[in-house]
């Protein structure tokens, strides 16, 4: 028999790979980890635009992924998959990286913030979800819906 794993198990299981691997005794070398790290990445590229141009390890005199400065940086470039420069999978993070090639606009903190605590909130609630039973519903708003417009949620009709 197979095993049947749901989308918020396997983002478990990668969350557990790139912020704790030796959780699940998995990748325990930097260069184990950062090839994942890049496959990921290219996963991601593929799927959703962006190119992946290589990782940067962190400082190596201190443990390994033990605080920002010994943890591997992934880079992205954009290309021309990306539905913008401005709103992508990428347009979270280091927002001022991609200032030279055209981006107009820098997202506002606040929204950058709601956008990123609404993703984290998704592995929180799934596994609320499974451990307790009551289902807890945190919606994310489409960006891709004009400002203005209604939002409409299939559960709201």
């Amino acid at each position: 028999m197979t095993k049947q794993i749901l989308p918020n198990e396997l983002a478990e299981i990668v969350t557990g790979l790139l912020i704790k691997p030796e959780l699940l005794g998995e990748l325990d070398s930097r260069e184990a980890h950062q090839a994942f790290m890049l496959d990921i990445g290219r996963v991601i590229a593929d799927h959703c635009g962006g190119r992946v141009n290589g990782i940067t390890d962190g400082d190596v005199a201190k443990p390994y992924l033990s605080d920002i400065e010994c943890t591997p940086t992934l880079h992205i470039e954009p290309d021309d998959r990306l539905p913008s420069t401005e709103r992508n999978v990428w347009s979270n993070y280091h927002v001022e990286a991609w200032a030279d090639e055209g981006q107009e606009t820098i997202l506002d903190r606040a929204i950058r913030n709601s956008d990123r605590a609404a993703l984290q909130t998704l592995l929180i609630v799934a596994a609320q979800k499974e451990s307790v039973g009551a289902p807890v519903i945190k919606r994310m708003t489409d960006w891709r819906i004009p400002e203005g417009e209604p939002v409409c949620h299939e559960a709201d009709s």
